[in-house]
């Protein structure tokens, strides 16, 4: 199982911001934005790490799949004339001839059976053979991006309604404030893995 490196510039550099940008921001949401949240370390903490991290190996791993899975047609052993009864067509440009739902790639220069598209951050085509890992990886790359984007989002003006709460209530307690926007953004992770557990 060979692994295909990206062939261009724009590739290579989206290949390397796709799998350093992504730990960098794994790294970033555990270490700082969810510490934010969470004082001491408990199982809730726990899980959301483990989450984190469960995401994170299933992305990664999906990429490798993608860039690990041969996507192009070998057919230079078939019989041309059989090859053309079947309506298969001949791609001047491979010198060889291709399935129907075949198109070819001009950046990795093969016919691609069933091509989706070139995927700049793998830097390899989408195609048949490596579709579901492509599928897999973008839905558990959304969730992740919700995950992140639930625990940075700062609820608007929280602030001025507390202060002003606490000008008509003579005051209060902060803290319960907080501990009730971050047991909400917990409560919303939590589902959202439940959701994912349930499949």
């Amino acid at each position: 199982m060979a692994v295909h490196l990206p062939q261009n510039g724009t590739d290579a550099a989206l290949f390397a911001l796709f799998w350093l940008g992504g730990i960098f921001t794994l790294v970033y949401e555990c270490y700082f934005i969810l510490w934010s949240y969470h004082t001491e370390w408990n199982n809730t903490v726990f899980c959301l790490y483990l989450s984190a991290f469960y995401l994170a190996a299933v992305i990664y791993s999906c990429m490798y799949k993608i860039i690990s899975t041969d996507v192009s047609l070998q057919a230079s052993n078939c019989d041309a004339q059989n090859l053309s009864d079947v309506g298969w067509k001949y791609c001047e440009v491979c010198q060889s001839y291709a399935p129907p739902r075949s198109h070819h790639c001009k950046i990795c220069n093969e016919c691609i059976l069933k091509r989706d598209h070139h995927c700049w951050y793998a830097g390899y085509c989408i195609g048949y053979q490596n579709h579901r890992y492509f599928m897999c990886l973008v839905f558990h790359a959304s969730v992740a991006g919700l995950f992140a984007n639930i625990y940075n989002w700062d609820g608007g003006n929280d602030e001025d309604a507390n202060d002003d709460d606490n000008d008509h209530d003579g005051g209060g307690d902060d803290d319960d404030d907080d501990s009730d926007d971050n047991a909400d953004a917990e409560m919303m992770v939590v589902a959202m893995i439940m959701m994912l557990v349930r499949r």
